[in-house]
């Protein structure tokens, strides 16, 4: 019996060093006061391609049962289009849309909706697309959402949006119909954190800038 006594000994010895060593572990993390680790969110990366072949079909998008107009002609499928609409569906906090074009009816319409349901938005824009034909820009302000604009010869060029300070969409497409069913463009969406803070800090320079006030005062 007594190889088994020994054996049994060495498993208890074996298992008091595991636990002292967790234990001090745990201790060490403790006293140095470093946070537990966090669980990470999966980083993810998708690219949106257009154009896309039509519009979509309004009743498809608002509604569960879909579109019920068998004459239809607008989009019933899983398009470029819808799935930026889905990026921006399930916002709770901020948008940040920074696009030199806003003629698309079918995003204004989502921003006007997300600020009634106190969803912070905030837009710039170029000067010269305020009042441009087929513009959003009007809509959106009469519904109350800021915009700030450049004021400038030069263009505000960039094409980009963040939600809810995790989400960036950016590449190459303006907001407008010709980019969705004509144009040759492109959305990356990523919500790569470094990545997305990057733009977080390039809208809130460009938010500072046209600022009028502070405009008017150089």
């Amino acid at each position: 019996m007594a190889p088994f006594t020994a054996a049994a000994t060495n498993v208890t010895l074996l298992a008091s060093a595991v636990s002292l060593f967790a234990v001090g572990l745990l201790l060490s993390r403790v006293l140095s006061g470093k946070p537990k680790s966090k669980r990470r969110i999966p980083v993810y990366y998708d690219v949106l391609e257009f154009p896309d072949g039509n519009l979509p079909c309004p009743m498809q998008l608002q509604y569960a049962i879909g579109c019920q107009n068998a004459n239809c002609r607008l989009s019933h499928e899983d398009t470029s289009l819808v799935r930026l609409i889905r990026v921006f569906q399930p916002a709770t906090k901020t948008i940040d849309v920074c696009v030199y074009v806003i003629c698309l009816r079918e995003l204004a319409e989502i921003l006007a909706e997300k600020h009634k349901r106190g969803v912070r938005i905030r837009v710039i824009t170029d000067t010269e697309q305020l009042t441009s034909t087929g513009s959003q820009v009007p809509s959106l302000i009469e519904n109350g959402i800021p915009v700030r604009h450049n004021r400038s010869a030069y263009f505000m060029h960039h094409k980009f949006a963040i939600v809810d300070g995790k989400v960036l969409l950016s590449g190459s497409f303006n907001w407008t119909k010709q980019a969705v069913t004509g144009n040759c463009e492109n959305l990356l969406v990523t919500n790569q954190p470094k990545v997305v803070r990057q733009y977080e800090g390039m809208f809130d320079r460009l938010w500072q800038q046209f600022d009028v006030s502070k405009m008017a005062t150089h």
